[in-house]
């Protein structure tokens, strides 16, 4: 069973040229057609990180190795379950807001910050939800939300997958990496347990203050064949 898509305006509005995640090599410009405005702000000058309490993420001395950590195999995974072909502008749709909140605030899904969270009183502020969803897509938005609202993180209201990523290859460097990624897709068939493999382009960027252990995904593309 092919997993949910967002169906998506034709109407287009703009194009993007991203360089350094391509679909063949990340040195090739790639572009990926807009349906919305792209809300992109310098994580530098997105939030007060220290009153929010975050700290920069600490990167290994050298680039030698990459390894997805299970933080953003997660999030990839629950993003394509979004949409098979991610691109920033989808952080406008109006179904967007809410599938964040059910999927990843809600489901425990923002690594060692919305961990932080739970521990502290199991809520999320609004301005606390808005800063992990620009650590996971790189685009700034305000939730539909009052100032002194509160998201309760052990509401388990979202969709839990049943998707795995288990192997994947990359290219690139510390600011920008093309991950070449398969998703197993487990179901009954029967009484058998089947399983079904997506491949995917997935592109990485660089944000030293991402919840999403120091990257956020720029594109997510589906190449199965």
């Amino acid at each position: 069973m092919r997993l949910k898509q967002v169906i998506v305006s034709s109407l287009l509005v703009g194009t993007i040229a991203i360089s350094g995640c391509g679909a063949d090599s990340v040195k090739e410009e790639k572009e990926i057609k807009s349906t919305g405005n792209v809300n992109e702000v310098d994580w530098a000058d997105a939030f007060d990180y220290e009153e929010l309490g975050v700290e920069p993420y600490t990167y290994a001395p050298s680039f030698d190795v990459f390894e997805l950590s299970d933080v953003q195999k997660d999030a990839i995974v629950t993003l394509y379950e979004y949409s098979l072909n991610w691109n920033p502008s989808m952080a406008e749709n109006d179904d967007w807001q809410e599938y964040y909140i059910s999927n990843f605030v809600r489901m425990y899904r923002g690594g060692d910050y919305l961990k932080a969270l739970y521990d502290r009183d199991g809520k999320a502020s609004k301005e606390e939800a808005e800063y992990m969803q620009y650590s996971l897509t790189g685009q700034k938005i305000s939730f539909n939300l009052d100032d002194g609202a509160l998201i309760d993180i052990e509401d388990y209201s979202g969709f839990s997958p049943e998707n795995t990523i288990q192997d994947y290859t990359y290219e690139g460097n510390s600011e920008t990496i093309l991950v070449h990624a398969t998703i197993y897709h487990e179901h009954v068939s029967g009484e058998v347990i089947a399983s079904d493999e997506y491949k995917v382009d997935v592109c990485l960027k660089r944000n030293p203050f991402s919840c999403y252990d120091g990257y956020y995904i720029y594109s997510i593309k589906d190449v199965t064949t």
